[in-house]
């Protein structure tokens, strides 16, 4: 994959312990907040920042550059000069990182203290684990809310996954870069099918630590996840490739029915009704039981009280 002349290194810079590879596109408004979160992390060790920016038309660029001018040795731009969508903007900045670890960061997410420090001690004495993920606050609408503390387990295999379903979000990811995939291991991937494609049949681990913020903007959900079944599938191929591994018919059958009900319900939350209701005649829901057919299908003939009682809880 070549990267852009924007992106140089000079023979004499260390090879850093972390790689923080940062996504954006048309994130003027946050991409500052996610870099000096990044660049105000205290480490024992040598770190990098690069960022991809796909040919952003609102300034995103001009932040970037500004942050490469100000920290030359730390902060790497790849500045593309034609779009070249998400998934090869991915691929171009994680395979330019260069460290031992590799850390992951969405443009409109942002660290907090301690983050790299941390995560990079946890795989140092860990080394069954190929990467580590931590809790997130969230920040809606420029609120921020603390979730419950959840209850993951810090060391756990692939059956994590089907037991809670993506409990990694893709801005809290660590790994080791003898870990790291290709793009020509994907037709398409989303942050799951990584986190289970890097796994496999050894450990991952979690950080029970808010350590960074994740940004929930509405606009993103409506306009791309839940806009069609794409993501969808994906996360049934990621379930399905977990079960490739771990022999557990009723674990798999039951991460497949929480799956059908968080996008039906989500799907007749932003308004696709008939979306929801092709999740429920797929071949594999007539292995659920009657009662978890029958629930996709309640939602579904009520679906205009379910989209009432969802936007009266994100009133409250």
């Amino acid at each position: 994959m070549i990267l852009p002349d924007s992106f140089k290194y000079s023979a004499e810079e260390p090879c850093p312990k972390v790689s923080v590879c940062v996504v954006t596109y048309n994130q003027k408004e946050y991409i500052e907040e996610c870099l000096q979160s990044l660049v105000d992390q205290i480490v024992p060790f040598e770190f990098e920042i690069i960022v991809g920016d796909d040919c952003s038309t609102d300034g995103t660029d001009a932040v970037v550059s500004k942050f490469a001018s100000k920290y030359p040795r730390l902060v790497k731009p790849i500045l593309h000069p034609k779009n070249v969508g998400p998934f090869k903007n991915y691929w171009c900045v994680h395979l330019a990182a260069r460290g031992e670890y590799i850390a992951h960061m969405d443009g409109d997410d942002y660290a907090l203290p301690g983050k790299l420090a941390t995560q990079a001690q946890f795989l140092n004495d860990n080394s069954e684990c190929v990467l580590c993920g931590h809790s997130m606050i969230r920040v809606v609408e420029g609120v921020v809310t603390i979730p419950s503390k959840a209850n993951y387990p810090k060391i756990a295999t692939l059956r994590a996954f089907l037991q809670y379903g993506n409990f990694l979000a893709h801005s809290s990811v660590m790994y080791r870069a003898t870990h790291r995939l290709f793009p020509e291991m994907f037709d398409d991937a989303i942050d799951v099918q990584m986190h289970v494609a890097r796994v496999g049949r050894d450990k991952v681990g979690y950080l029970n630590e808010f350590l960074g913020a994740y940004r929930v903007l509405n606009s993103g959900m409506v306009g791309g996840y839940y806009n069609s079944l794409g993501m969808f599938y994906r996360n049934v191929d990621a379930i399905n490739a977990v079960k490739k591994i771990v022999d557990d018919v009723d674990l798999v059958s039951k991460a497949l029915f929480g799956l059908c009900f968080v996008w039906v319900k989500n799907l007749i939350g932003v308004g696709k009704d008939g979306l929801a209701a092709e999740v429920c005649e797929l071949g594999f829901v007539s292995s659920f039981s009657p009662v978890q057919r029958a629930t996709l299908r309640v939602l579904v003939l009520f679906s205009p009280l379910v989209r009432f009682l969802l936007r009266i809880k994100r009133l409250f």
